[in-house]
């Protein structure tokens, strides 16, 4: 089981309150914090694809969002449930640096 953290947001409101997310090793995810228990299977949520080191947002099945910046324990729970190959793709462009940069120049050199 790995626990993350993240920001509950209801659908209803706009404050979020604190909230701890447990992927537990048979697909399971529990979402606790003050005054909240939720548990869904793994198939029922979406998340978004990650991006950098941008916070992802875990979408429940009944308009909830959670915003975490867990990123590493959120791709380890999803595991090859995880995005398509364009996703990984795109994270992977977008964390190396010399990548960025020569793309960058090619852009540049292109116009």
């Amino acid at each position: 089981m790995s626990t993350a953290t993240g920001i509950y947001f209801d659908g209803e409101r706009a404050r979020g309150h604190a909230v701890s997310i447990e992927f537990t090793e048979n697909t399971r995810v529990r979402v606790h914090g003050d005054g909240l228990a939720r548990e869904f299977e793994l198939t029922q949520i979406r998340v978004s694809d990650r991006l950098g080191a941008v916070p992802r947002f875990i979408y429940l099945p009944d308009g909830a969002v959670i915003e975490t910046p867990d990123n590493a324990i959120v791709d380890a729970a999803l595991g090859e449930r995880q995005q398509g190959r364009g996703s990984r793709l795109i994270h992977l462009l977008e964390s190396q640096q010399r990548i960025a940069a020569v793309a960058c120049v090619l852009a540049i050199v292109a116009f």
